[in-house]
């Protein structure tokens, strides 16, 4: 089985670029690499991997999902990840998803209306689309070229010239990507989600696992210094169950601990 590590990952980019041209999912001619990240549930993760890919100089496709239980683009600290994703020059655009009972009319107008949410949140130009359960909402994917002007990586244009591998569940289904970068088609689109890419070899219910915890913990140390700031910590920490031990283990430091 191929590692999702972090280390692995600059292994192939390094292999890839030798090959292909990282535009986005902008294209001339051959050898173009559409390489995207669709965003499901670690916005930190994906800011990871494009810090990566920054050290190749690699213009990569970050696809936000607005309505993922895992992180809300309205959070200061995640709006903050995915500007800066942005500034390094990366192609942002939407992972759309589709409510139950949608029609083919809201489906544009919802497009719209999440477009301009990232516009206006994010400062930054959204560029592209792709959609979220692909197999579960093939009867209301729309496959033209563009949709409201962002180019649509689920057109039949892009499925045409394009060779597609994707790493969802955590694991590739037939080859390898090294494998498959092998192969040395004419154009790749190349799908991964940030949430299996980790530091260390874990099996994708680890990685997912990983993920869930380091959220929570961040969302832990962000409550707590809070408080610390506002000055509350101080009086509270110990009737609220905060012991010594563990602001030491978060590095909170508090003046009295009562």
């Amino acid at each position: 089985m191929s590692k999702f590590t972090e280390s692995s990952y600059r292994k192939i980019l390094k292999v890839a670029k030798n090959q292909y041209i990282f535009n986005g999912s902008q294209t001339v001619g051959k050898k173009n690499a559409i390489w995207r990240h669709d965003v499901d549930v670690s916005p930190i993760r994906a800011l990871k991997m494009a810090q990566i890919e920054k050290e190749y100089d690699l213009k990569c496709v970050y696809h936000i999902l607005l309505s993922s239980i895992h992180y809300n683009i309205l959070e200061p600290e995640t709006s903050k990840i995915f500007s800066q994703i942005s500034s390094m020059g990366h192609e942002m655009g939407i992972h759309f998803d589709f409510d139950s009972n949608i029609n083919k009319l809201d489906i544009l107008e919802k497009i719209k209306f999440e477009k301009k949410i990232l516009q206006t949140m994010l400062n930054i130009k959204v560029e592209s689309i792709s959609f979220h359960n692909f197999t579960l909402n093939k009867e209301n994917i729309v496959y033209s070229k563009r949709i409201l002007g962002l180019r649509n990586l689920a057109s039949n244009h892009i499925k045409r010239n394009f060779d597609y591998i994707s790493d969802s569940n955590g694991f590739w289904n037939d080859i390898s990507l090294i494998d498959f970068l092998e192969k040395n088609y004419k154009n790749i689109h190349v799908l991964t989600h940030p949430v299996w890419w980790s530091k260390e070899d874990l099996l994708p219910i680890q990685r997912y696992e990983q993920v869930l915890k380091d959220r929570l913990l961040d969302n832990l140390i962000s409550y707590l210094k809070i408080m610390q700031t506002e000055g509350r910590l101080t009086k509270i920490a110990k009737r609220i169950g905060i012991s010594k031990n563990l602001l030491k283990k978060y590095n909170i430091n508090i003046k009295n601990y009562d």
